[in-house]
């Protein structure tokens, strides 16, 4: 089944809310890019359970859940620097991540420590 990518962020103030939502996204193999915004391929079948999965979820007014679809065309020229701060604990242990997108359209993904860089 074709998998897409999709760039999911939320702004959610309760933080059972925050935390159940971002455990949904780590469910589904997701890599958390900042402390709201999560990164990865998902199938439609996937898309359609974590929508129903956040929609079980989200008890109260004030959640936001964006889904981003990121075509193929535009994650090959998507661009994400950043510097992360190597004190952080709340990103998965002091790793970031560097995607590209290889001639055949599929992620190679690999971790690097304390470069603080994510490019597409």
């Amino acid at each position: 089944m074709k998998m897409d990518l999709y760039l999911i962020c939320y702004d959610i103030v309760e933080d059972d809310i925050r935390t159940a939502i971002s455990n949904i996204c780590k469910d589904f193999g997701l890599d958390r890019i900042q402390y709201s915004v999560f990164l990865g391929k998902l199938n439609k079948t996937q898309l359609n359970e974590i929508k129903h999965r956040f929609n079980d979820t989200i008890t109260s007014g004030n959640a936001n859940i964006h889904i981003v679809f990121i075509c193929n065309s535009c994650s090959a020229k998507y661009q994400i620097l950043s510097v992360k701060n190597k004190t952080d604990e709340n990103i998965d242990e002091n790793k970031t991540n560097e995607i590209k997108e290889d001639n055949s359209g599929s992620l190679k993904q690999s971790l690097e420590r304390d470069k603080g860089v994510l490019i597409f």
